[in-house]
């Protein structure tokens, strides 16, 4: 395990430190094979098309055909992303990403029919179809078809966006690429005379270094890099957000905003009480900021100190299998028998978890085979932390395909993000609760802090930021450069306080942010941070409710809307109320720090070192 220094090369990595993909498909060979089947298969829809509305028996073939073709494209999707995930550096894991979403447009184009037909269905066709059980799996189809009835075009005009679609949703990748491929990071000299890569990861470490002077020259020297390309990088953020907005008024909505809550079904009033609240809930998060500026004696905190740990780190260095043992037993609350499942997620093949260069922490899913997990484990609560939160993506796919049909065994961002952070939450309560000292207790309770910190206000500002340029692009105006650098440092001000500098390079982080180029994801980092911390909370409480009504929300597939789901599991995000306890919750725990903190100044040092930070 690579903990210090440069990270594997992917073909170094031991294979027990790899996860298991025969489960998907045996070697390359049968991935290609497969491509080429699935395009076959697609190709079967030509001499399908005008048959739903024959016969039940053929409405019943045509969904039958959709739902396997479908099936087969996630498996292939699966694969070629898992490769991508764990090695972005390599441009053969690129182009088989290619080639699958090329294979992905035809199938997406050849089904486009089954839905069109399906609402040109006579009103008595469409009421026997719900009442013969043979339709029982495709329900959930059924009903999401009839809900986007307004908004579903003719078929030569889905034909022609299921084409597109490939286009239309490649601009994260296109940013990843230029960022991870074609930039040219900056190199500087270290205070002990080594020269420092400024990439993502450089730039990483450089933050925690003790020097100030250093890190203030390693904020420079970064977004210098990153300054080569703002121009590209900025045409790329206005292009996407224009074609969101084609896409959203060619479908009869006002806005991109519009769109992408009603595909997902949640009511617009969550993102504006999330805004609205948010700017009325931010002392707690400017004490935070002005206890870090205290800790370290700073007349005021740059980006450059954010990543300084606000106590000593104390020394960890957990062995994989050690901590993904902490993880299992920090969820305790939701019962044997999800442990059970955790426990052979994070040891049985599911997990990749060796740090080698060009890896990305995410967690893949296919509905026929189990989740996988991508993370870099380096034996620190940093890394117990993101295990917990991508395991908590896997455990909720899982459920979600043991007790739903394929055409409900999905979730949208809005819930995505709950179960990855309740787990979160529970591990760091948990080490909060057994730490072995009051600095190993100050040390996750300031983890803690860290994750409302930047699941909630961080992502409340990101999301603040989206809808500023969003609307500007709406309104016809053009989006460079300058005036993202401007909106984000205008927001940076606000939010962090009177006890932070925003330096004028820190604007170009929008253009760094892969979430900034995915449809309106960052509000889900913050609503689902805000819902996870009362979930996290009730759990722990250790009521056999609690727990019941948790794991029906993970169980819950599509055919629920999602708020409904969630109020069901006691949360209810079009009310004020949750947003409060968060920023309560936070004032509380900083107390908390404080107060650990005056007992850990009291106490001799123990050996200690730098780390991820706090």
């Amino acid at each position: 395990m690579c903990k210090q220094g440069k990270p594997l090369e992917r073909q170094d990595v031991p294979p027990d430190q790899q996860w298991d993909t025969r489960g998907l498909f045996e070697n390359e060979e049968a991935f290609d094979a497969a491509l080429l089947e699935a395009g076959e298969l697609a190709g079967q829809g030509l001499g399908l098309q005008g048959s739903v509305s024959r016969s039940l028996d053929d409405a019943l073939t045509c969904l039958a055909w959709e739902d396997r073709l479908l099936r087969r494209v996630e498996r292939l999707s699966c694969y070629a992303w898992n490769l991508l995930i764990v090695d972005g550096t390599d441009r053969a894991n690129h182009e088989r990403v290619g080639r699958f979403e090329d294979v992905k447009s035809q199938a997406d184009a050849a089904a486009s029919f089954v839905g069109a037909e399906l609402l040109e269905l006579p009103e008595g066709r469409r009421v026997e179809m719900e009442a013969d059980p043979r339709f029982d799996e495709y329900r959930p189809r059924l009903l999401s078809v009839q809900r986007r009835r307004a908004h579903t075009l003719g078929l030569e005009a889905e034909k022609v966006l299921a084409r597109l679609d490939p286009v239309i949703s490649s601009r994260e990748h296109m940013q990843q690429l230029l960022l991870n491929m074609d930039l040219r990071p900056v190199a500087i000299e270290g205070p002990d005379g080594a020269t420092w890569t400024m990439d993502r990861r450089g730039y990483g470490r450089a933050l925690r270094h003790e020097d100030r002077s250093f890190r203030a020259r390693a904020q420079v020297a970064y977004y210098e890099s990153i300054a080569a390309h703002e121009h590209t990088l900025s045409a790329l953020l206005s292009t996407t957000y224009q074609s969101d907005a084609i896409v959203a008024r060619a479908r009869g909505f006002a806005s991109a905003l519009d769109a992408t809550l009603f595909r997902e079904g949640v009511p617009k009033e969550v993102i504006e009480r999330l805004v609205a609240s948010v700017d009325d809930l931010l002392e707690p998060y400017h004490r935070f900021v002005d206890l870090r500026r205290r800790r370290h004696g700073l007349d005021s905190l740059h980006g450059y100190d954010v990543r300084l740990p606000i106590a000593p780190i104390p020394k960890t260095d957990l062995p994989y299998s050690e901590g993904a043992s902490v993880v299992v037993e920090a969820m305790r609350p939701l019962g044997s028998d999800y442990q059970d499942v955790l426990r052979e997620a994070l040891l049985g093949g599911w997990a990749d978890w060796s740090p080698n260069r060009g890896k990305r922490e995410a967690c893949n899913a296919c509905y026929d085979v189990h989740p996988y997990i991508s993370v870099a484990y380096r034996g620190d609560l940093r890394s117990l932390s993101v295990l917990a939160h991508e395991s908590g993506h896997a455990l909720h796919r899982w459920l979600l395909a043991r007790h739903n049909p394929f055409g409900a065994a999905e979730v949208g961002p809005f819930l995505a993000e709950i179960a990855s952070k309740t787990q979160e939450f529970l591990l760091a309560e948990h080490m909060a609760e057994h730490g072995a000292s009051p600095l190993h207790r100050a040390h996750a309770i300031a983890h803690l802090i860290n994750l409302v910190a930047n699941g909630f206000y961080w992502n409340s500002q990101l999301t603040d930021l989206e809808l500023v340029l969003r609307q500007h692009v709406e309104e016809g105006a053009p989006l460079d450069a300058g005036r993202v650098r401007e909106a984000y440092v205008g927001l940076s001000r606000r939010y962090l306080g009177p006890h932070a500098t925003v330096d004028e390079e820190e604007g170009l982080e929008a253009l760094v942010i892969p979430h900034m180029y995915l449809g309106f994801y960052n509000y889900t980092y913050a609503t689902g941070t805000v819902a996870a911390l009362e979930l996290a909370s009730s759990l722990r409480q250790g009521s056999d409710e609690a727990g019941e009504r948790y794991l029906n929300l993970l169980q819950t597939g599509s055919d629920v809307p999602p708020c409904e789901a969630l109020r069901r599991a006691g949360v209810d995000l079009s009310r004020p109320q949750p947003f409060e306890t968060a920023a309560r919750w936070l004032d509380e725990r900083v107390s908390m720090l404080e107060a650990l903190l005056e007992r850990v100044d009291g106490e001799p040092s123990p050996s200690s070192k730098g780390g991820s930070g706090d």
